[in-house]
């Protein structure tokens, strides 16, 4: 964490959010979360970091961990305890090697080192309109854990069947 003050911002969304909801970020700097017990090798922030809201409001970090869930890997994670939601920064999705895609009802995270869809996601259709992440093994994962072939496969057909009904779908017009 650095001595200066980072700013994500945080769309406000009318339906109840799950806790272990987790939304794809643009707006956000790094990968923050409001439940502690997700976080492994949690480790206490003393530096005084924190972060602005999209309505002003500063939110003190006070820990940083990693996400491990049977769903997730996602190393630095901050803890906020003051947030609503989970939120996980595409640009640092992206500053670990990989690309996120999006369309009008999904959206995949893919490794660009190997060419692996890694990641699937979906788009909430209420006022938010978020994109909720639904699956994710982080390429970090892989270096230090036996990489799962079955899973990275599914992801992938998920992800092609997804994208294919997309574009039949406009392209049959309906």
């Amino acid at each position: 964490m650095s001595d200066s003050t980072n700013t994500i911002a945080i769309a406000a969304a009318s339906d109840y959010i799950a806790p272990e909801t987790w939304f794809l970020d643009s707006w956000a700097s790094f990968h923050v979360t409001s439940d502690r017990s997700k976080l492994v090798a949690c480790k206490p922030v003393t530096d005084g970091s924190s972060i602005n809201t999209a309505n002003g409001t500063a939110c003190h970090i006070t820990h940083q961990g990693s996400l491990q869930s049977p769903h997730f890997y996602i190393p630095d994670v901050s803890y906020v305890p003051q947030l609503a939601m989970n939120l996980l920064s595409v640009g640092q999705i992206a500053d670990m090697n990989c690309f996120v895609g999006f369309d009008e009802s999904s959206c995949f995270i893919q490794d660009c080192q190997t060419g692996n869809v890694i990641g699937t996601g979906h788009r909430r259709r209420d006022s938010s309109n978020l994109y909720v992440l639904d699956t994710l093994l982080s390429p970090k994962m892989r270096r230090h854990k036996r990489y799962n072939e079955k899973c990275a496969s599914s992801l992938y057909k998920m992800a092609m069947f997804t994208f294919s009904n997309t574009i039949l779908s406009m392209s049959t017009g309906s």
